[in-house]
């Protein structure tokens, strides 16, 4: 920035002072910039006009000003007036005056702004432990799985992907690729060749493009139900009327009124369907439009030819009337993907773009800077009231933080100093000073927001098993027609025509690929609005069909909160003092929930103590954690794991035993001996009995496994009803026994995500309780709300209630398609019933998978 000049004269692109008298301007973000020169406003109009406005907010240095822009631009921005001295400046070698639109070609703004580093701050992150890279873009014109198929296979074939998920239900696209092999602007290109684009994922663009086309949707489906009412007007006197009561001229006049009143639902209401039919055809893929694109044309043509020689039967109300009902279906299916996007929206609500960056000491003077251009290291400043735009951990303050749209937790949590927060909780109650770890897409809450998208995208293997029934029943229903083309043609020519639109038209390949997305949204918007979030495609599945059930016990059938009492033995209170601030060093920065409880009763027992760091310290989940200060080592954690240091020749302390079964203990000792031994008492969900009840009823299979001690862990069995409990086992145990139990079935894993990952790891199903970094972290399949154990009992009955109205979707389809084709390919069905049936047909499916009846 040229420090030297007020904002207000300087260039809005690059940055450089502006001419005097130079009245070249853009609108970016809704707002009017001053340009220096009529390039800069070029290349700003069309970066804004591509979608990727979010570049000047993301950048931290001018663009440049003198780029070779003949191989970037067109020769100005779409939209605006050509500046008179556009020619001189040499933007590209085209002439003056001529359009391009950025979307238009390969060669566009657009395609060569993907590679900008700047732009991709928006939308692309880089895959941690990888050299990859990630992008979400919006896909344009995808309808259903065809089109993702499509999409996908094209980018597949390209040198350097290594991955592609496409949510069809949000038309949003994932890919990832290796920067070294490939960048993104081809991949673009490569979904151009097969008819379909893409740009960037914005929350607020992706908006406003999917109301633009709900616009369009609802602006065909009107048009069609107009013009269907309209030719029915005339088409019932035709079938209500007696021989010789309407005179061939009024019959015809009817039929040519008819035929004006077709052509704007097939040219504007219809024009979806022969799209996606040509650009399937294109790509040599047979899709679920190509039989009814075909049926409608050939109904359409006929009727034509019909009213041209002045007799045969005319079709337009069949045509008017399938595409009404088919539009009416599929606008159905579209406000359950709205439904099932609406779960996401809401969590992606915009965070602040704006913090407060403390300057360096002594004064930390705060400066206001943009969110995207904060570095991991800086301290920012969130005041009382205010959102926390980043991940980090306190640095400074203590509060009330509200975690519920990442955990479900509605009730504040105290954080304070060395406490991590996460990116969309709210600060309540004080001024925190925050030290930043993560921002953007980097940060736990656009990963659980990403990830929920990818689960929307992946396909469940029963969807693809639907799939791939429809792509081989549009092949077998063109052999079908066929032959039935064949039959007629050669028995009764002029019966031909009306039986092979009735066999194209009466077939219902839609309900066979819509019963199970249609399903599976419905069923994750519902859950999803009870604080579920589905994070694998797979989950609902696999949950429906699951036979055993295995719960961690600290932080998932208890609330995690646990109350600690110390027993110091014979130490004195100097020792004391020294073993509580040794386990602040060893415990604080810890997740689980026995540590944090630990270091809030050190905390509150000794409020000016701190922390003494070891010189090495070495973790061993399921067991404790070892540190070294000078030269002697401590070990705080379960009682065999901290006697295992004791030397030879001294006995296990036999001091402080506790024979209560409700209390977990912790040991903390050294090679001498044993220090201090911390019980700690946590409640019980409310909620878990009638969970575990709920279960059993069910006839599942309970477990509960935990690294705690046996007596604990069985008196909770008993107070629960769990017939099969273990204590005292390690991560690998806890895998062993799993691997034993799926031998009954598929089996679901249950814990907070800390030292459950074995377990969760090797579960069918995993399941975190409101923990979001580590449900990602642990790659678990479904998140609950931390506060809310029952809901996993509402997610089973969501699960089977949608299974079973797949097989129900799925049954009705093939019943109807096995009964309907053969009576059509007999010539008893007519092309408008074929139409009335294929449409209600489809109707039935999208009701009974969406149950509108249950939001």
């Amino acid at each position: 920035m040229n420090a030297s000049l007020p904002a207000s004269v300087l260039c809005f692109h690059c940055e450089q002072p502006i001419p005097d008298g130079a009245q070249w301007s853009a609108t970016i973000d809704g707002q009017l910039r001053q340009m220096c020169c009529p390039a800069c406003a070029a290349i700003a109009e069309a970066i804004e006009y591509a979608g990727m406005g979010g570049y000047y907010r993301a950048r931290t240095q001018p663009a440049d000003r003198f780029a070779d822009l003949s191989a970037w631009l067109p020769p100005f921005a779409p939209g605006s007036a050509v500046p008179a001295d556009t020619a001189a400046i040499g933007l590209s070698g085209e002439t003056a005056g001529a359009t391009r639109s950025p979307a238009a070609g390969g060669d566009g703004l657009d395609l060569a702004l993907y590679d900008d580093p700047g732009v991709q701050s928006q939308f692309v992150v880089s895959l941690a432990g990888s050299l990859h890279r990630e992008a979400h873009l919006l896909l344009h014109h995808v309808r259903c799985g065809a089109c993702a198929w499509l999409i996908e296979g094209q980018l597949r074939r390209q040198r350097g992907v290594c991955d592609v998920q496409i949510n069809t239900v949000g038309a949003r696209l994932i890919v990832r690729w290796d920067p070294a092999q490939t960048a993104l602007a081809p991949l673009i290109r490569a979904i151009r060749t097969v008819g379909y684009d893409a740009s960037p994922w914005e929350p607020g663009q992706a908006h406003e493009r999917h109301s633009r086309q709900q616009r369009r949707q609802r602006a065909q489906l009107v048009v069609a139900g107009l013009g269907m009412m309209q030719v029915m007007m005339y088409a019932v006197p035709n079938y209500l009327a007696t021989p010789g009561e309407i005179t061939p001229a009024q019959e015809q006049l009817m039929q040519w009124a008819s035929l004006a009143l077709t052509l704007p639902v097939l040219l504007f209401s219809a024009q979806g369907l022969f799209s996606n039919a040509w650009t399937g055809l294109r790509a040599h893929h047979l899709n679920m439009d190509l039989p009814v694109s075909l049926g409608l044309l050939a109904a359409f043509g006929g009727s034509v030819w019909s009213l041209l020689r002045g007799s045969g039967p005319v079709w337009f109300d069949s045509v008017t009337m399938f595409v009404c009902l088919l539009l009416l279906a599929r606008w159905l299916e579209q406000s359950v993907s709205d439904r099932a996007l609406s779960a996401s929206a809401q969590m992606s609500r915009p965070l602040p773009a704006q913090a407060w960056v403390l300057g360096p000491p002594p004064l930390h003077t705060p400066v206001l800077r943009a969110v995207s251009a904060l570095q991991p290291g800086e301290l920012i400043r969130v005041q009382a009231g205010e959102a926390i735009p980043v991940d980090g951990r306190i640095v400074a303050g203590a509060g009330e933080v509200e975690e519920a749209l990442l955990t479900g937790e509605s009730t504040p949590v105290w954080r304070s100093t060395g406490d991590t927060v996460l990116a969309a909780s709210s600060n309540l109650s004080s001024v925190l000073d925050i030290e930043v770890h993560a921002i953007g897409a980097q940060s736990v809450f656009a990963r659980v927001i990403r990830q929920m998208d990818l689960a929307l995208g992946q396909r469940a293997p029963i969807a693809r098993l639907a799939d791939r029934a429809a792509a081989h029943f549009v092949m077998g229903l063109l052999l079908v027609t066929a032959l039935t083309a064949l039959w007629w043609c050669w028995f009764a020519p002029a019966r031909a025509l009306g039986v092979v639109i009735s066999v194209l038209v009466v077939s219902c390949p839609c309900a066979l690929a819509l019963a199970v997305p249609a399903t599976l949204a419905a069923s994750t918007a519902r859950l999803a609005r009870r604080g579920v979030l589905i994070l694998q495609g797979h989950a609902l599945e696999t949950l429906a069909s699951a036979r055993t059930f295995v719960f961690d016990k600290t932080g998932t059938l208890t609330r995690g909160r646990p109350t600690v009492c110390a027993d110091w033995l014979n130490t004195d209170p100097t020792g004391q003092r020294h073993a509580a601030s040794l386990m602040l060093g060893l415990e604080l920065g810890q997740n689980h929930p026995l540590a944090r409880a630990l270091c809030a009763f050190v905390q509150a027992e000794f409020p000016e103590l701190t922390a003494l760091a070891p010189q090495r310290m070495q973790t061993h989940t399921g067991d404790g954690v070892e540190g070294e200060v000078d030269g002697r080592i401590w070990r705080l954690g379960q009682r065999a794991y901290v006697e295992d240091l004791l030397r030879d020749g001294v006995p296990q302390h036999d001091a402080g035993r506790n024979d209560g079964p409700a209390e977990s203990e912790i040991w903390l000792g050294t090679a001498d001996g044993i220090v201090a031994i911390f019980r700690c008492s946590d409640s019980l969900r409310p909620d878990a009995a009638v969970l575990i009840a709920k279960l059993q009823s069910l006839g599942m299979t309970v477990c509960m496994l935990s690294g705690d001690r046996t007596e604990v862990v069985a008196d909770l069995a008993r107070t629960l009803g769990i017939a099969h409990a273990r204590g005292g086992m390690r991560p690998a145990d806890k895998l062993a026994e799993i691997r034993r139990l799926q031998a009954r079935g598929p089996l679901v894993m249950v814990g907070d995500g800390l030292n459950d990952a074995p377990g969760l790891g090797g579960a069918d199903l995993a399941i975190v309780v409101g923990r979001p970094a580590q449900a990602l972290a642990r790659g678990a399949d479904m998140m609950l709300p931390a506060a809310d154990l029952s809901s996993l009992g509402r997610a089973l009955d969501e699960a089977r209630s949608a299974r079973r109205h797949i097989q129900q979707n799925l049954a009705w389809a093939l019943a109807y398609n096995l009964l309907m084709i053969p009576l059509a390919a007999a010539g008893v069905i007519t092309p408008w019933l074929a139409g009335l049936g294929m449409s209600i047909s489809s109707l039935l499916v999208m009701v009974n998978g969406m149950r509108p009846w249950k939001f």
